[in-house]
């Protein structure tokens, strides 16, 4: 049998012991609404007042576990954070503890004395003035002790809420944070995609060879305040087509960071001035480079070792036209 089904038992017992007793002492006790099966008890007078005195300690055995279910009432699983017991057992325990404090009242209360008076009266018991002196401050002890477990079952009920409630705030403001993050990572994204689109449709646009590299020339004479300035955009990409035609092998000439600062003064800011190295076959590519990542202006060299010689060659070649078409311009 459980623990619960043996308590509810003796609770039962409880309830039926009083409603019997405190009917026949024909005292002014209200009677405990008796549980659906309980076991009523015929006696007599001297046996009645026996099995009376029994019903504090009688309570005082089942209350470790009362306690026990009180308790585990506001507990929740560490796991999943979820009530300890479900909404049937606790319609159970709940109502199993409301019967209990009904006999707990009755038994602090005048009607278990007034009940004992007239049974020890009817049983022709003579009253010891000692013994009764005792079991009143045993069950004052009792009441006490009750009291102080309640309030620190109560205080571990509060301190155990505190911690579900700190735990629920963490969780929030984790999910907050997640939230903000994702939204931050959709944005970075969106705007991602949003220069890509706008570098593709640059590439798509200004075309390649000799006719392609004017047009973007001109464009860039018409960006500048004077002719000194010009010169100085033509020397700058002039310098740029010069370092990969020399040294077509190295990959810091054929690679250009957006962000640089340097780049930006020289060329970026200039219209045409980024054009002209697209139109020399540079394509436009975010990269990560020692764990930053960052918007790339990126000339791929044609496989060697792939057999793509005649590739090579051409694009080649363009670089020299683009080189050659600079260098008229300077």
């Amino acid at each position: 049998m459980s623990q619960f089904r043996q308590v509810s038992k003796a609770v039962d017992e409880l309830e039926s012991i009083w409603n019997e007793l405190s009917t026949t002492s024909s005292s002014s006790a209200s009677p405990i609404p008796p549980p659906t099966q309980s076991a009523q008890t015929s006696t007599g007078p001297k046996k009645a007042y026996n099995l009376l005195l029994t019903l504090p300690s009688k309570l005082t055995e089942i209350t470790p576990a009362l306690e026990s279910f009180s308790g585990n009432l506001t507990k929740f699983d560490p796991v999943t954070n979820e009530p300890r017991y479900g909404p049937k057992m606790q319609e159970k325990v709940s109502g199993l503890l409301s019967r209990v404090d009904k006999i707990r009242g009755a038994l602090d209360g005048g009607d278990y004395d007034s009940v004992k008076e007239k049974l020890r009266v009817a049983a022709g018991v003579e009253e010891d003035a000692e013994r009764v002196r005792r079991e009143n401050e045993e069950r004052e002890r009792e009441k006490a002790a009750r009291e102080e477990r309640e309030r620190i079952l109560a205080e571990e009920a509060e301190e155990r809420e505190r911690e579900r409630a700190e735990r629920e705030l963490i969780e929030n403001e984790r999910l907050r944070d997640l939230a903000a993050a994702n939204a931050v990572r959709e944005e970075e994204e969106r705007l991602r995609r949003d220069e890509i689109a706008r570098f593709r449709n640059l590439e798509s646009g200004v075309g390649h060879g000799r006719a392609a590299t004017r047009r973007q020339i001109d464009s860039i004479r018409s960006s500048c305040a004077n002719e000194t300035e010009r010169r100085k955009v033509i020397k700058a990409l002039t310098a740029i087509f010069e370092q990969i035609v020399q040294r077509p092998e190295e990959i810091l000439f054929r690679r250009i960071r957006l962000g640089n600062e340097g780049f930006h003064n020289a060329i970026g800011k200039f219209d045409g001035g980024i054009e002209v190295i697209v139109s020399g076959g540079f394509k436009f590519r975010f990269m990560t480079i020692e764990e930053v990542e960052d918007k790339y202006l990126v000339l791929d060299e044609p496989n060697l070792e792939g057999g793509e010689m005649e590739e090579w060659g051409a694009w080649f070649e363009s670089l020299k036209v683009t080189l050659e078409v600079l260098k008229g311009e300077a």
